[in-house]
């Protein structure tokens, strides 16, 4: 799945938990078309089962800034990262 970023001011986006088992092996792609800080939330469980410590993952404002995610067992793993910063 891919989700392409627009927006010119920055945008949040969130991503669901995935559900373990049904959803193993899911992969989203997003990147930023445009140069604004954008923010992605893992709600509750954070990227790479980090939760609270890295559940957003904010991109610098730079064109091109991807985040690429694999979903494992109601994680979500971080598969690349370009231009963002987890928190």
């Amino acid at each position: 799945h891919t989700a392409i970023i627009t927006k010119g001011t920055a945008a949040a986006l969130t991503l669901a938990a995935p559900t373990a088992t049904t959803h193993d092996g899911v992969i989203i792609d997003i990147t930023s078309t445009t140069a604004a800080a954008h923010t992605v939330t893992a709600t509750t469980i954070g990227f790479n089962a980090g939760d609270a410590a890295s559940d957003v993952c904010t991109f610098s404002a730079a064109i091109g800034n991807n985040l690429r995610v694999v979903a494992y067992q109601g994680e979500w793993y971080v598969l690349n990262n370009i231009g963002g910063t987890l928190a």
